[in-house]
């Protein structure tokens, strides 16, 4: 007699826990590093306090192309066929300038926009670092790309097969349960975090799919367009825009003067309602054959792709206006405006940022309670349980005290230091190591938890003291404050849990038969620690962080204190070891 054959619901349930446990280790980084990349601005200006404030935006009409080009002729070789200058916008109000080496080099700086000068700060990995790491795990090459973009299919897969197994998640929600076990606790918070935000976790993973798919599927644009005559590139930029590429000249080699560009500045500003243009690419600077593009601001729009502006780099003749594209590619455009949100204004990026930390908050109890699960189900001591428990701490906890090395590192390396970037990366990433070797070497995972939750809270308590130590006199207050402020906040929501719920009952623990559980996990406990932390996390890392921007101090300065009182709280509310032992496996 053969048994039935399992369910669908079964078979759903199966997949969503393997596939997430595979990839959710690199999953919980993705959304942690894109949760930081949605303030990269705010963490540049951070990382680098020598930088003074602009408030280029406030008197647009200061602001002159001509004077960066001039800087930019006198002080680049002439053998540099190529300036690209990126304007201030509406989160930072300074401009770069960029350009190539001769061997291939690719070089930025910060300037001036109103001055032309140079900006001299600290070099700094800063807030792209995190951008980087989001998409491409800051690798050079396809690999990295190639590796987001797998993870996110499988995520997307993990959260349509989540939707088929939870089919009774809104009845589960509302549901309240005063005997249920720790395990289902657990789940609930799972589920809390999973449903709340699923239109965004959807929208998130889709749209980055979607970004990624010529790393998903290389070879499909390839095949689509390999019977191009001049290639498959330029077959697809010509679907794209009807209208044709932009202009592009070789150099004459005759030497000619550069037009005005203040001129071609205003004239830009103002057929695009006053905003100032992003980006003004300068070609061929000082020949016959110079050309000028000048990329309208896509600050406020979800379309990332403007209109552009192509001039006759000596007489300063319009040449092309581009500002057609077709369907496919204005969908394309649209999903990915969504994903990165530069559109948004502060609370709503804020609201985004919620969500990411949603996302990891689910994927992390998911990874949890698998380890859980596991452990029940297999023998005691199974190598599968031990390895998940084990991965946990280094992947969750590890990564959150590698994010705050790496922002101890921009006070502590010195400044003058040759690759400065470089250093701070390699103190994340050896710092990171360092967390997943002891997460594994260590007798009794309970006891890493505890480890690295009490080192992850002395990093984000001390960065406001080691921040205002290395800060030079005019650095101190403004929005230089609100980073350490919101790493105040997070130190002391993990310290509010240290307290209130043993970091030991992450771990793949055994109970001692004939013993009781300790008083701690009654759902009375559970729900005040769960809940509580959790509505400190948002006040403190979303409340905390947009009014401050706004120049409001006191909500930076109170938000902290009052998850400070919140931990010291739940500390004095009830001893956790009041009956039973508890032994970590």
């Amino acid at each position: 007699m053969t048994s039935a054959a399992p369910s669908l619901t079964r078979v759903m349930a199966w997949l969503h826990g393997w596939l997430g446990v595979v990839a959710g280790w690199l999953l919980f980084a993705v959304f942690v590093t894109g949760t930081l990349a949605v303030y990269d601005d705010e963490i540049d200006a951070w990382m680098q306090p020598e930088r003074p404030a602009l408030q280029a935006l406030a008197h647009p009409e200061q602001i002159s192309i001509d004077r960066i080009a001039e800087t930019l002729r006198r002080d680049l070789p002439a053998s540099v066929d190529q300036w690209i200058i990126t304007l201030p916008g509406e989160r930072r109000d300074f401009a770069t300038a960029a350009w190539f080496t001769p061997d291939g080099q690719f070089q930025l700086r910060q300037i001036n926009p109103i001055s032309g000068d140079w900006l001299e700060s600290r070099q700094t990995a800063g807030g792209d670092f995190f951008f980087r790491f989001h998409y491409r795990l800051s690798m050079p090459g396809v690999f990295g790309k190639a590796l987001i973009a797998l993870v996110s299919v499988v995520m997307l897969a993990a959260l349509l097969a989540g939707i088929v197994i939870h089919k009774r998640f809104f009845r589960d929600m509302v549901t309240f349960r005063p005997r249920a076990a720790e395990r289902r606790v657990w789940l609930d918070g799972h589920l809390l975090v999973a449903v709340l935000f699923l239109p965004f976790h959807l929208l998130i993973t889709y749209s980055g799919v979607v970004m990624l798919s010529d790393a998903v599927m290389p070879s499909g644009v390839q095949a689509a367009f390999a019977d191009k005559g001049a290639g498959w590139r330029a077959g697809w930029m010509a679907d794209l825009y009807p209208q044709g590429p932009l202009p592009s000249r070789a150099a004459l080699g005759i030497a000619a003067p550069l037009v005005r560009l203040d001129p071609l500045l205003a004239a830009a500003r103002q057929a695009d309602g006053g905003r100032v243009p992003r980006l003004v690419i300068i070609e061929n600077p000082g020949d016959q054959a110079a050309l000028v593009q000048i990329h309208q601001s896509w600050d406020g729009q979800i379309n990332r792709d403007p209109q552009i502006r192509v001039h006759d780099g000596v007489s300063g003749q319009l040449l092309t206006l581009r500002d057609q594209q077709r369907g496919l590619h204005q969908a394309y455009t649209v999903l990915a405006g969504l994903h990165r949100m530069a559109f948004a204004d502060p609370w709503l990026r804020a609201m985004m940022a919620l969500g990411g930390l949603a996302g990891a908050v689910m994927i992390a109890s998911g990874l949890i309670l698998f380890a859980r699960k596991t452990s029940r189900s297999q023998p005691d001591g199974s190598r599968s349980a031990r390895f998940v428990a084990r991965g946990n701490v280094g992947a969750l906890a590890g990564l959150a005290v590698a994010v705050l090395a790496f922002l101890w590192s921009n006070r502590l390396v010195p400044v003058d230091l040759p690759a400065r970037p470089w250093a701070e990366v390699g103190i994340f990433a050896a710092v990171w190591l360092l967390t997943v070797v002891h997460g594994c070497v260590m007798p009794s995972v309970g006891r890493a938890w505890r480890q690295q939750g009490a080192v992850f809270v002395l990093l984000a308590l001390g960065l406001p003291v080691v921040d205002g130590i290395s800060r030079r006199t005019g650095e101190l207050g403004g929005e230089l404050a609100v980073l350490p402020l919101v790493a105040v906040g997070f130190g002391a929501v993990v310290l509010a849990v240290m307290i209130g719920w043993r970091p030991s009952r992450l771990a793949v623990r055994t109970v001692q038969k004939g013993s009781s559980p300790p008083f701690s996990v009654t759902l009375k406990r559970r729900l005040f620690v769960l809940w509580g932390t959790g509505g400190t996390m948002i006040l403190t890392g979303c409340l905390s962080g947009w009014p401050a921007a706004q120049g409001v101090m006191l909500w930076s300065l109170v938000l902290p204190l009052l998850a400070v009182v919140w931990a010291v709280a739940l500390g004095l509310w009830r001893n956790p070891l009041k009956r039973g032992t508890v032994h970590d496996a």
